[in-house]
């Protein structure tokens, strides 16, 4: 064979590759970029997620970070008469929601959104977790999205061998329902244990301890990068609908040992302030009353399933909405939940 020949078949059989590679991702579509279905292994919240809001049927849309993962989606429908899209990805940040909503916002299809605020947040800068090329739709990011490493190395195989166990019929484990259903994408409830030994162990051992924070000018700088977030927004073109989720009591009395209780409190008064420049709704749910049993938490800020099913439910009466007005009632609330809670545990906090 000449090298002229052995050129052309080595490069006819890098085409035929790609072409094959390309046409599998168009048609198992790993990242839901081109259709959503309900019989797909859903790969991971972070893949998955700007295909989703391009493709699913949805008018409302739930978007937040792993205090979002657990809401029961067939319960905001009931509840609140919509068709409900969930993007819940662990840890995400200020940032990431930005950019879900403004994918959202350029899709059109929520007329509604729900937006988890984990105030802490504003106090740390995290590198953004999306992908890029996925969360665009030009020719360029399609073509890396058909040939690249994530579809064809990473979750293609897992899909078409998930595939071909369904084709036999063979019956799935049932945790695998976490894979199959978009409304279930993310969700982690049944896979924790509970309780204030859990919580309090986890503390101890340093896994769930409340991070340190730069506390040095820590208002004003979560003050700024609030504006940087509502600057970022257009909240003009739909509902818009802030929450923010119920941590424990013992998350409060650690962040007031650490020096960033006042200033996470004032941030979150700031944050309702501007929300409420937009006439957008916020609910507060850090004052409950709940937050002092830790038997319904798995670390100092995650909660059972049936807490979100409390916010749902609370989102459709409209209990819990905070205003500039009753702010103030809240943050008292908060102080005294936290200092009835060290009462409760004093030996967490002796000197």
């Amino acid at each position: 064979m000449t090298k002229k020949k052995w050129l052309v078949l080595v490069m006819s059989t890098a085409v035929v590759f790609l072409l094959i590679a390309g046409l599998l991702t168009y048609v198992i579509d790993p990242f839901f970029q081109f259709r959503s279905r309900n019989d797909q292994y859903l790969i991971h919240q972070t893949y998955c997620a700007p295909g989703l809001i391009k493709t699913y049927d949805y008018d409302t849309i739930l978007i937040g970070s792993s205090m979002s993962q657990n809401f029961d989606m067939d319960l905001f429908r009931s509840e609140l008469g919509c068709k409900p899209l969930k993007i819940g990805i662990g840890g995400m940040s200020e940032d990431d929601q930005v950019e879900y909503i403004r994918l959202a916002n350029r899709i059109g299809k929520a007329d509604t959104y729900y937006l988890c605020i984990d105030i802490s947040g504003y106090a740390a800068h995290s590198s953004p977790k999306t992908i890029k090329y996925l969360m665009k739709d030009d020719p360029l990011s399609r073509i890396q999205y058909a040939l690249s490493y994530e579809s064809w190395f990473r979750f293609l195989p897992v899909d078409l061998a998930f595939t071909a166990v369904t084709k036999t019929g063979h019956p799935l484990p049932a945790s695998y329902e976490n894979r199959i259903k978009i409304d279930r994408l993310g969700y982690w409830g049944d896979q924790y244990e509970y309780g204030e030994d859990i919580v309090l162990e986890g503390r101890e051992s340093g896994a769930f301890r409340v991070s340190d924070i730069d506390t040095e000018d820590l208002y004003n700088r979560m003050k700024a990068g609030i504006d940087d977030y509502f600057s970022k927004l257009d909240l003009t073109n739909a509902n818009y609908i802030f929450y923010f989720p119920p941590y424990s009591s013992l998350f409060w009395a650690d962040a007031q040992s650490l020096g960033y209780f006042d200033a996470c409190l004032d941030a979150a008064e700031y944050f309702v302030e501007r929300a409420d420049e937009y006439e957008a709704v916020v609910f507060d749910f850090q004052a409950e009353d709940f937050t002092k049993d830790l038997n319904i938490y798995r670390d100092t800020t995650h909660y059972i399933p049936e807490i979100n099913d409390l916010m749902t439910k609370c989102f459709a009466s409209g209990e819990n909405i905070v205003t500039p007005s009753n702010y103030a009632l809240h943050k008292e609330k908060i102080i005294q939940n936290t200092e009835e809670f060290k009462n409760d545990y004093p030996f967490l906090f002796a000197p």
